[in-house]
């Protein structure tokens, strides 16, 4: 209710010039820590009453769209991660970790691996924005643990009075870094152009874990970088077949196929009789 209220108030002040541009930039920030401020006061959970406000705030993607020209949030965004990242850095409890470092490990596969990506997957056929399998794997596979984890641990640890909460909760957070963050340039390179990664290095990795037999990991890594080099190595032929192709008007069909990017996703298609308009149209 409070981030519905507010976004109606901001869509009238801003309809009837009641806002400067730089007062409606910040709006949100100062929406976010105002909610913090008043349900810690009435001694409520004030990360997910922000959640929520947030959630209903933007609901329409109104305020998205006005601000999409500004880079605020997206700066704003970047200098908490790194501050936050930075100190969890500084006090990571290594000591800690090495007492337990085979369960940590295990738990923490298990939390990643079937925290949300099963949940997804069950539920994707609902979801009308998921269009393919790829995409239901990405929404579930992509939920990184941070800063709920540490502020609920770190409670726990000043009302239990027991430190192996926080513990666990920051070896699975350091974790969701390293294996999300690492998967990440995979992902964009499985989007590009196809080539062999994440899943079978991920169905090694527990092949091992399952087998303890390290031949199926060091197999499926020889592959993924055999892939790697080969589809790599393919790129720049792709972008010498656009420097070299000629248009119509010179005389000359395309010779070869012809690779357009469109946003994120590539097609490739032979022209022969289709002319392409301005527009991007396609004209028989």
């Amino acid at each position: 209710m409070y981030g519905w209220v507010s976004r109606k108030v901001l869509q009238f002040s801003q309809g009837h010039h009641l806002i400067d541009k730089e007062s409606f930039l910040v709006f949100s920030m100062a929406l976010a820590f105002h909610i913090i401020g008043v349900v810690k006061l009435l001694g409520c959970n004030e990360l997910m009453a922000v959640f929520v406000a947030g959630v209903t705030f933007a609901w329409d993607d109104w305020f998205v769209e006005e601000t999409e020209g500004s880079n605020l949030q997206e700066v704003v965004d970047f200098i908490f991660n790194m501050s936050f990242f930075v100190f969890l850095g500084t006090v990571l409890p290594w000591a800690k970790y090495a007492e337990i470092i085979s369960r940590l490990i295990m738990l923490s596969c298990c939390i990643l691996l079937f925290r949300r990506l099963p949940f997804v997957m069950l539920i994707s056929k609902y979801m009308h924005d998921l269009k393919t399998v790829k995409e239901a794997i990405f929404l579930g596979w992509f939920g990184p643990i941070g800063v709920g984890a540490i502020l609920y641990s770190t409670l726990a640890v000043i009302m239990l009075q027991d430190e192996k909460y926080y513990n666990i909760a920051s070896f699975i957070v350091l974790s969701s870094v390293i294996i999300h963050g690492a998967t990440v340039p995979l992902f964009h390179l499985t989007i590009a152009i196809g080539p062999i990664g994440v899943g079978a290095i991920l169905y090694s990795t527990l092949a091992v874990i399952m087998l303890q037999d390290e031949k199926y990991y060091n197999i499926a890594s020889f592959i993924v970088l055999s892939s790697v080099i080969i589809h790599g190595a393919t790129v720049p032929l792709f972008h010498l077949t656009l420097i070299r192709s000629r248009t119509r008007s010179e005389g000359t069909l395309w010779p070869n196929p012809f690779v357009g990017r469109f946003d994120r996703y590539m097609s490739v298609s032979v022209s022969s009789e289709v002319d392409i308009d301005e527009d991007n149209e396609i004209l028989v």
